[in-house]
Formats: C-alpha cells, structure tokens, sequence
C-alpha cells in the first residue's frame, strides 16, 4: 500500500428526498472533480447516504463541504460535514470496486499517531491482499469519535450486511455505510 497525500478527509451525510433515486444522487456526485469514493449507502437506512473525499492540504477549509446545488432535490435533509484528522491514509495501485464505512462520535481518542509499522502489521493478515485503500481517521476538534473507510476488491472477498453487528453498532452509534448497501 501507498501512503496518501491527504490533509484531512470529509464526511457529508445526508437524507434522500422522497421519491429522489439513489443513482441520480450517485450520477450527480460521480459527475465532480470530488469523487473519489462512490455515493455510500447506509445498511440500516437506504435513504441515509454518506460522500466521502480526501483533501490535500493546499486545498482551504472553506472549500471542504460538497456543493449543496449539485444535489438539488434529491436531497430532504442535509448533516453538517465532519471533519477527519488521517491516522492511516493508504491506497494500492488497484482502484477498489467495494467500500465500508464506520463512523462514530462515540471513544476517545489519545492523540497518539498510529506507526508505519501498525499498518504493516495489519497487512500480514489473510485479508489483506484484498483491501485496497485503507483510511483511519479521529474528528478534527473533538477528543471523541472514530472515521475508518475501507476499499475492497469486492468479487473475491465474502462481506455482506449479515458480516456487520448491526444491532450492536446502533446502540453503540456507530453509523455503518456500504458502497452497495441497497438489498
């Protein structure tokens, strides 16, 4: 895997309106400079959907929130954009067909810099070879919460929404997404 250049990631949740298509908002996302992870579905909630990007640090703060009017009508409710400090920003050369998301405000966060040598240890596993993009990161502002988004490649890894302990991430607030997250 290859570190990335990444200043900071940003989250943008958001509602779909009645009626407004999945695709559409996909279409419509797909179609900026911005996307670099495809539209992520909520797997409790198929309406919930989440943008995910990467911002190196020449880019201003400013300019960290989507630009609403691309979405206009599709959406029925937007979230404020959070904010991510990277611990872990890699990426191999082969573009991912699958993602998941978890995303809490909940755990507390010691500050502390994760080593090139924790990312290495995580590549040793069995599942390794089939993650291709790898992004840890802790709100920017807030002692509390934890951002990871995961790249697979999808056709050869057995992940499915039974794999994630839905009951138990809600009552902890954990916001789980998938880049197929629709049944």
């Amino acid at each position: 895997m290859n570190e990335i250049d990444a200043d900071r990631f940003v989250l943008q949740e958001f509602r779909l309106a009645d009626g407004a298509s999945h695709d559409d908002a996909a279409r419509a996302l797909a179609s900026t400079d911005e996307a670099e992870v495809p539209l992520l579905t909520s797997i409790s909630d198929e309406r919930d959907v989440a943008f995910v990007r990467f911002i190196p640090s020449h880019v201003p703060p400013c300019d960290d929130a989507i630009d609403r009017s691309t979405l206009r009508g599709l959406v029925s409710r937007w979230q404020d954009h959070r904010t991510y400090r990277p611990s872990v920003a890699e990426s191999s050369q082969r573009q991912p067909n699958g993602y998941s998301l978890a995303v809490t405000e909940s755990g507390l966060n010691d500050g502390v810099r994760r080593s090139d040598g924790a990312s290495a240890a995580a590549s040793g596993s069995a599942d390794a070879d089939q993650i291709e993009l790898l992004w840890i990161g802790s709100p920017v502002g807030s002692h509390a919460g934890l951002f990871v988004l995961v790249g697979r490649d999808d056709r050869t890894a057995e992940v499915r929404h039974g794999s994630w302990p839905l009951p138990l991430s809600e009552q902890l607030g954990v916001r789980i997404y998938r880049s197929d997250g629709r049944a």
